[in-house]
């Protein structure tokens, strides 16, 4: 069967973790930003020393900041996204290739609305 691992800055990714389990899933919950290389490091060692392989991996990392227009953003928020949600996911799927390499696999990703549509102004 399978094993889901989810990873999310906030501690709250445990409930999911619980709820797939309470369903009768395995699942193990990681707390990792991803705009940190040494968390991405040391969270791709712990599961390959656990798991040895990922089979689809599934990116949807997001930064919001609907409460601020864009021209309104100051520079530090900008590069939060920025390393958030580009260099992060980015990064992240750099250090899980190898994982999947062998056996093949899925990369998913996903964006926020804002990837799709951004704030009028």
């Amino acid at each position: 069967g399978a094993y889901g691992v989810a990873v999310d800055i906030a501690e709250s990714v445990s409930e999911t973790v619980d709820e797939i389990k309470s369903k009768g899933g395995n699942a193990k919950a990681y707390n990792v930003e991803n705009a940190s290389e040494q968390q991405v490091v040391d969270f791709v060692a712990d599961i390959k020393e656990h798991f040895g392989r990922i089979d689809v991996f599934f990116n949807n990392s997001c930064v919001d900041n609907a409460a601020d227009r864009f021209h309104e953003y100051s520079i530090d928020v900008y590069d939060k996204i920025m390393n958030l949600d580009m260099r992060g996911t980015v990064f992240m799927t750099k250090m899980m290739l190898p994982l999947m390499m062998n056996q093949g696999g899925s990369i998913v990703n996903t964006s926020s609305f804002s990837g799709q549509a951004a704030d009028l102004y």
